[in-house]
């Protein structure tokens, strides 16, 4: 049981884990490096975490120790050998309380190490996509960014194509509605004229 417990919570230090981290480090790639610092991270916190665990019982242990043995330190207390043995055990409770505190915060470290290797990994991306940049741009692959850059424009060309269309649509069908309204007024104007003339033949038909 021992030794299945040893080889669960090897923490990756066991013969695999080193092999497996021997070959991440032969890789030399920035994907390898940061997969071994996520390992790294994984397996510290998960050290801290049971070494939290363990003095954290140790401590209750400690804490309980009066109650679960007080028949044997009142023997002692009668001949006066309890104050050594009391003594030692607040200097355990100190020292454990000490380690529990310790292992807190390496738990919260191993978190913070989690933050900065995140962003330390966006931060060299976005490097890594500025420097490949300016790489086309130096090298021949700058056709590849003239071509991006023709497709740019050939699609704000169309967009101002697909407006100016609308535009002149627009306006044709406004002057359309200009030529009906002209149509309109003349009919009106001829209707008046012929109007007028209807009633001064009926004045005169009067007279």
């Amino acid at each position: 049981e021992r030794r299945e417990e040893d080889e669960e919570n090897s923490y990756g230090l066991d013969p695999d884990g080193q092999e497996a981290w021997v070959e991440m480090l032969k890789a030399k790639t920035l994907t390898a490096l940061f997969t071994g610092i996520d390992v790294v991270v994984q397996n510290s916190r998960t050290a801290a975490e049971d070494l939290h665990e363990h003095v954290q019982n140790m401590l209750t242990s400690l804490d309980m120790f009066p109650q679960l043995y007080a028949p044997i330190l009142q023997e002692l207390e009668k001949t006066h050998k309890d104050r050594e043995l009391k003594t030692f055990i607040l200097i355990l409770q100190r020292v454990t309380g000490r380690c529990l505190r310790m292992a807190g915060a390496l738990i919260e470290l191993t978190g913070r190490n989690d933050d900065v290797t995140a962003e330390l990994q966006n931060t060299v991306r976005v490097k890594a996509l500025a420097s490949t940049m300016r790489s086309m741009r130096s090298s021949k692959q700058h056709q590849l960014l003239l071509k991006l850059q023709a497709n740019q424009l050939d699609d704000l060309r169309k967009e101002h194509d697909d407006i100016l269309d609308s535009f002149d649509e627009a306006c044709q069908e406004n002057g359309n509605l200009k030529e009906s309204l002209e149509d309109e007024k003349k009919k009106l104007e001829e209707a008046q004229k012929e109007l007028d003339r209807v009633k001064a033949e009926l004045a005169a038909g009067k007279s």
